[in-house]
C-alpha cells in the first residue's frame, strides 16, 4: 500500500510539473506573438503616417487622404468606417490609439484636432510625427535584434537539462524512472522545471524592459 501511495504521489507531482511547464510554454508563445503583433502595428502606423503626409502634401483633402489610407491599414479600420459615415475622425483615432502598438495615433488625433481649430497646416505636422514614429520603430527593431540572443540563450539554458537526461540514458542509467516514479526525483524534477521557467521569465522580463522602457 505504501509503495502504491508513493507511486501515486510521484505520478501526481510529475503530471503537475508537466502541466505547469506546458502552461508556461503556452504563455511564452502568446507573449512572443503579442510582441510580434505590437511591432507590426507600430510599423503599419509609421507607414500610414508617411503615406498620409505625402497624400496631403500632394493636395488631397485631409479627410479623403485619411479615408484612403485607413482603408488599407487594419489598425485604422474603425477610422475608415467612421469617415465613411461622415463622423469626426478624432474620437475614432483616439480609440484606435488604445490598441497596443498604435499609440502614435493619439498624436495624430491631437494634430488633427489642432489643425481643425487653429488652421495649422497638417502636412508639415504629419511629416514630423511620421519621422518621430519611424525613428521609434527603427530603434525598437534594433533593440529587439540585440535582445534576441539573450532570449535564445535563456531558452537554451532551459532545455539543457533535457540533454542531460539523454546523456544519462546513453550512459546506461534511466534518469526518467528516478525523476518520475520516486517522490524525491519528482520533487527534484518540479524544482528544476520551476527554476528553468523562472530563469526564462526573468530574461524575458529584462528583454521586454529594454524593448519597451515605457
Amino acid at each position: 500500500a505504501l509503495a502504491i501511495l508513493v507511486h501515486d504521489l510521484a505520478s501526481s507531482l510529475t503530471l503537475a510539473t508537466g502541466a505547469g511547464v506546458a502552461t508556461f510554454a503556452w504563455s511564452r508563445w502568446r507573449a512572443e506573438r503579442r510582441r510580434i503583433h505590437v511591432a507590426q502595428s507600430r510599423t503599419e502606423v509609421a507607414a500610414s503616417l508617411d503615406l498620409l503626409a505625402a497624400e496631403i502634401r500632394a493636395g488631397v483633402l485631409p479627410r479623403e487622404a485619411l479615408r484612403g489610407v485607413a482603408q488599407e491599414v487594419a489598425v485604422l479600420a474603425p477610422v475608415a468606417a467612421g469617415l465613411s459615415a461622415g463622423a469626426d475622425p478624432v474620437p475614432a483615432l483616439q480609440v484606435a490609439a488604445g490598441r497596443p502598438g498604435a499609440e502614435a495615433l493619439a498624436d495624430l488625433a491631437a494634430a488633427w484636432a489642432l489643425a481643425d481649430r487653429a488652421g495649422v497646416p497638417l502636412a508639415g505636422v504629419l511629416e514630423r510625427l511620421a519621422s518621430s514614429v519611424r525613428d521609434d520603430v527603427d530603434l525598437g527593431r534594433e533593440v529587439r535584434g540585440e535582445a534576441a540572443p539573450a532570449r535564445a540563450t535563456g531558452r537554451l539554458m532551459a532545455v539543457l537539462p533535457v540533454l542531460g537526461l539523454g546523456l544519462g540514458a546513453g550512459l546506461g542509467s534511466n534518469p526518467l524512472v528516478l525523476l518520475t516514479r520516486t517522490v524525491p526525483g519528482a520533487l527534484c524534477l518540479a524544482a528544476g522545471a520551476a527554476l528553468a521557467c523562472a530563469g526564462t521569465a526573468w530574461i524575458d522580463r529584462l528583454a521586454d524592459a529594454a524593448e519597451d522602457p515605457t
